[in-house]
């Protein structure tokens, strides 16, 4: 004769708890909160580092944090882009260089100097997000 096994729950709310978390932290809101804080990770260090560029001030101005729809799936990934509009449209120019002139990158140093940060900081943010609650 086969043995049935069976189990109880001491506490349904903690359950009823963590269920509820789950939820609210692959919702749409955590997920871009999330990658939000990982962005702003990476937009100060471009701008501290791209500082000695600055002499106009359009490289400063220009430098935006766009969430980016196309590479974003809902409920599952939210994308952002640290991005320079079209007034600094030698920022390239500057990080790759010319056939005229070196390159002085300060994008790819900025992101690789603050991968790790921004990643527990896109953690961060979704955990607060699910204590929370909200």
């Amino acid at each position: 004769m086969a043995k049935r096994n069976s189990f109880s729950v001491e506490n349904p709310e903690a359950l009823t708890d963590v269920l509820r978390n789950a939820a609210v932290a692959t919702s749409e809101s955590a997920l871009r909160q999330g990658a939000l804080a990982g962005a702003r990770i990476f937009y100060d260090e471009i701008l501290m580092r791209a500082w000695p560029h600055f002499r106009t001030g359009n490289l400063q101005e220009s430098l935006l944090i766009v969430y980016v729809p196309e590479d974003s799936v809902t409920g599952a990934l939210a994308t952002y882009s640290v991005t320079f509009n079209q007034k600094a449209w030698y920022a390239r120019l500057l990080e790759y260089g010319t056939s005229k002139m070196a390159a002085k990158p300060f994008i790819r140093p900025a992101f690789e100097a603050k991968k790790g940060q921004a990643a527990i900081a896109v953690i961060n943010q979704i955990q607060e997000v699910v204590s929370s609650g909200s």
